[in-house]
């Protein structure tokens, strides 16, 4: 038994490395992984930049000799250099452009306003009256005032690009809003942490987050739980992509159209092409290094092949993402449709067979270029309304609340709760709140004021 445990405590700790190696890989961008690369080869020296077209002799030789001396436990069908052959290179044509953070918010306005010019010329308004941080900055009654529109409709209007544009938060009114719309992203409007900064803002700008904390009664461990949610959120929404102005994204991915059907190509051509240097295979091969070069030698060549195992496991996680999202969300991208089919984040990784750690670290902060504009790779994964073990667009259930509307009684105008209730009988799981949230969103008044009057 003591065996046993000795064994399996020497693979964990085998494995451990290269998979902290793959997961910090992950989260890199493109700027920060070629920094990574060049590192790398600074500090190993059997890893070896390929200058140009000298790349795939250097690559025969080395998977010819390398395997034969040195055992390595990765995967036998992991290539032992990563780079991007002659003609896989992406053309010039197609390299991922700037895009600023005013832009990308312009982009998801036409597309989550597209179907309603009245809601869309109301989330421009609100959008033109942004600040530098991304916060409203014009109150919502003066905007009402200037369209000439009932006050609540540009509240609900706001609210809804504060919880579903990228980055979540923009158009908040204040910091507050800010964090508890990023808590709320995370499935945390239950927590603790967003009662205290959704009741005792104040106090929590005079005395601290911590002092509260320890008010409520929670240990060391649950305080640094807080804390480690609260260091993950920004405080204001231009914020999420670096400093204030740094305004500027590069797609990892591209969705394209090639003679009708959608393509997925990664953005790499500006990564330095590595592999593992033969010279070092060479130098085991003759036997005349010492125990100690030898040592050295494998140790700095396991290295080598983990780190190249995890550039390699970089690129398939995200192009496995990426083409999910061209299968899952073809009509968008063809722009057959002006919404996403709702699915969250957890199922397409139960579906892609990816750890949902490694899934929230392909989505975040990474982008593609698609037909429809640029999006954060997280932009395609949305809760919508639960339906038996599926779920439906909110846009398609807004549009059945807006027809109920439309052919009800207007002597007895439907509540939002009686509007539950028929959504509920057809197999819709919906809370009376949501339903007001939709109609007020459609600028559609409460039951009292559709009444026809006597």
């Amino acid at each position: 038994m003591r065996i046993t445990n000795k064994q399996e405590q020497k693979q964990v700790l085998k494995i451990i490395p290269r998979a902290i190696l793959e997961s910090t890989l992950l989260s890199l961008s493109l700027d920060e992984l070629a920094q990574a690369i060049r590192t790398e080869i600074e500090s190993n020296p059997v890893m070896i930049e390929i200058p140009g077209k000298e790349k795939s002799a250097e690559k025969r030789e080395n998977k010819e000799t390398i395997p034969k001396i040195v055992e390595f436990s990765a995967d036998p069908r992991l290539p032992l250099s990563y780079d991007i052959d002659e003609e896989e290179e992406i053309d010039g044509r197609f390299q991922a452009p700037q895009i600023s953070f005013w832009e990308r918010i312009d982009v998801q306005l036409d597309v989550n306003f597209n179907h309603d010019e009245r809601r869309k010329t109301i989330a421009r308004e609100i959008i033109d009256s942004l600040d530098g941080r991304g916060l409203l900055a014009k109150p919502v009654e003066k905007i009402a005032s200037d369209l000439r529109v009932p006050g609540e409709e540009v509240e609900a209007i706001r609210r809804t690009i504060m919880r579903t544009f990228d980055p979540i938060g923009v158009a908040a009114l204040d910091q507050r809003e800010v964090y508890l719309a990023q808590l709320e992203e995370l499935g945390l409007e239950d927590s603790l942490l967003f009662k205290i900064i959704d009741e005792r803002w104040d106090e929590v700008k005079e005395r601290g987050i911590e002092a509260l904390l320890i008010e409520a009664g929670l240990d060391e461990e649950q305080r640094n739980e807080c804390f480690r949610v609260l260091k993950s959120l920004y405080p204001f929404p231009v914020e999420k992509y670096g400093e204030v102005n740094s305004e500027y994204v590069y797609p990892e991915v591209i969705i394209r159209i090639v003679e009708g059907k959608l393509v997925v190509e990664l953005v790499d051509s500006g990564l330095p092409r590595i592999t593992i240097s033969s010279y070092y295979a060479r130098v085991l091969e003759e036997g005349k290094a010492s125990p100690e070069e030898i040592n050295f030698i494998k140790e700095k060549l396991r290295r080598a092949e983990d780190f190249l195992s995890a550039l390699e496991k970089r690129r398939a996680n995200i192009q496995k993402v990426a083409e999910f999202i061209v299968e899952y969300h073809r009509d968008f991208l063809l722009g057959k449709k002006d919404y996403l089919e709702p699915i969250t984040q957890t199922r397409a990784a139960e579906l892609l067979g990816i750890p949902i750690s490694t899934f929230n670290r392909v989505v975040k902060g990474r982008y593609a270029d698609t037909p429809v504009g640029i999006f954060e790779l997280k932009f395609f994964f949305k809760r919508g309304v639960p339906r038996g073990e599926a779920m439906a667009p909110r846009e398609v259930v807004m549009n059945m609340i807006r027809e109920m509307i439309e052919n009800e009684d207007k002597d007895a105008p439907l509540s939002d709760q009686e509007i539950a209730d028929r959504l509920e009988r057809q197999g819709y799981v919906i809370k009376r709140r949501t339903v007001a949230e939709y109609r007020k969103e459609m600028g559609i008044p409460n039951s009292s004021k559709r009444r026809r009057r006597q």
